[in-house]
């Protein structure tokens, strides 16, 4: 065995792909290349990015790769709709092998197509992810998301197949199925969202299942939703577990990962993309400093991405470089997670802007309820109004929900200036899915 083979075996023991261990300067190099591919690619193959391309200005023969990545024009999500209803995706249906769409829990679902060789390097991606957080081939694991157009499942599921790992089948069950499963095959690995890998902790008791004895989990990924330090804590208490959390989405793959070498940290996966954190003037900012998260795609062709404006506002971690030896840029966990708050959440109510992260924060903070809640925005006497269920823990006695509801009451108001209607129900009385819940309603109209 050469010493070559050897150092790349050693490499692999921790990292997915041999990118992950560039230099910085390697990776940049790297990156260039590939957008300057990308650009070339879209020039010659997609009359929509041609038109935008020529506006600004641009000519692929000229395109410096990253030098020049200020010089492309930025894409919003609404512009991907609109390019799959005139050009895209940029291939034949032969060459297709997924449509895929968000959740919706937005807005209205956009759909996107994905090449076999697309998907081979999408589920690379999971991979590499899943990889870095610790899953292995020895690992039995079963992924608690529904059998649905979403991307979750899917890319999961071709992640671990790459790994090798032993998957348990468990889409379109229900949650008291998959928790038989998890006793039963002796599941060493659960990916799922953190409110539903929190609801599976809420019913083994009444199951008859104690996780302490009866379950091996070892290592849960959440993704899809705000998992922030409180929560994971919650988690790891419950299942005596290592948690970690991934970010990503149906447009762009996945993201970024939590590194179990430095936890609440996310390394952004820049072997497979570009990531820009600009402030409100496109600047790009300061480590420690928030901004818009910007996606540039380098890997996808039936749909690739230029400069998409996620919405996400992120923190650029203040960290260089990390002892697991990547060299990725990262973003740093706040208390909402990953991601500080979305650009176009905020809600507006009786003239107070409300965002969405503040109120699963107050939830969180609560005693005596669980991650489960659902806040309804509606008009009652022309008057804006807000009600939030929440549910109590199993058993929990009438008076105790009571005093619940009343402390939800003071602490909203004292925090947010707004008056909120508090439910209380009994627990499981609000609706359970294994993909992203949608947690605010707003029912006015126009809205």
């Amino acid at each position: 065995m050469t010493k070559r083979v050897e150092a790349v075996q050693a490499e692999m023991k921790q990292c997915w792909n041999l990118t992950e261990t560039f230099s910085r300067r390697a990776l940049e190099e790297f990156q260039s290349q590939r957008l300057g591919a990308l650009v070339r690619y879209l020039e010659q193959r997609n009359p929509y990015h041609q038109k935008r391309f020529r506006k600004a200005g641009l000519e692929a023969k000229n395109f410096r790769g990253l030098a020049d990545l200020h010089r492309l024009p930025f894409s919003e999500k609404k512009h991907m709709q609109q390019a799959l209803e005139t050009t895209l995706p940029l291939l034949p249906n032969r060459d297709l092998l997924r449509w895929h769409q968000t959740s919706g829990t937005s807005g209205t679902p956009t759909r996107f197509p994905d090449s076999r060789r697309d998907w081979i390097a999408y589920s690379d991606l999971a991979a590499s992810a899943l990889f870095a957080m610790g899953v292995r081939r020895e690992d039995t694991a079963l992924a608690a998301f529904s059998y649905g157009p979403h991307i979750a499942f899917w890319s999961y599921l071709s992640g671990l197949d790459r790994i090798g790992t032993t998957v348990v089948a468990a889409g379109g069950l229900t949650s008291e199925a998959r928790m038989g499963l998890l006793v039963d095959y002796k599941v060493t690995v659960l990916l799922g969202t953190p409110s539903y890998a929190l609801h599976l902790a809420a019913i083994a008791p009444s199951m008859g299942v104690d996780l302490a004895k009866d379950c091996q989990i070892r290592l849960i990924v959440t993704t899809a939703e705000p998992n922030p330090p409180e929560l994971k804590q919650k988690l790891r208490k419950c299942w005596g577990a290592a948690v970690y959390d991934r970010l990503g989405s149906t447009e762009t793959g996945g993201i970024a990962f939590e590194c179990p070498e430095n936890p609440n940290l996310y390394h952004l996966q820049e072997n497979y993309l570009i990531a820009e954190i600009l402030d409100e003037d496109d600047q790009l900012v300061h480590p420690g400093e928030d901004g818009e998260l910007i996606i540039n795609t380098l890997i996808r062709r039936s749909m690739p991405l230029v400069r998409l404006r996620t919405g996400d506002i992120v923190r650029r971690s203040r960290s260089e470089g990390c002892p697991c030896g990547r060299s990725f840029l990262s973003l740093q966990s706040t208390q909402n997670g990953a991601i500080v708050r979305r650009m176009d959440d905020m809600r507006k109510v009786r003239g107070v802007l409300l965002s969405p992260s503040e109120i699963g924060k107050i939830v969180q903070e609560q005693p005596g309820i669980g991650e489960q809640y659902q806040a309804i925005i509606h008009t009652c006497d022309n008057s804006d109004e807000i009600t939030l269920r929440v549910e109590p823990l199993p058993n929990t006695s009438p008076a105790r929900s009571q005093k619940i509801k009343r402390e939800l009451e003071r602490k909203f108001y004292q925090r947010l200036l707004l008056r909120f209607n508090i439910e209380v129900l009994e627990y499981g009385s609000l609706p359970r899915v294994a993909d992203k819940a949608q947690k605010i309603i707003d029912q006015r109209l126009g809205k």
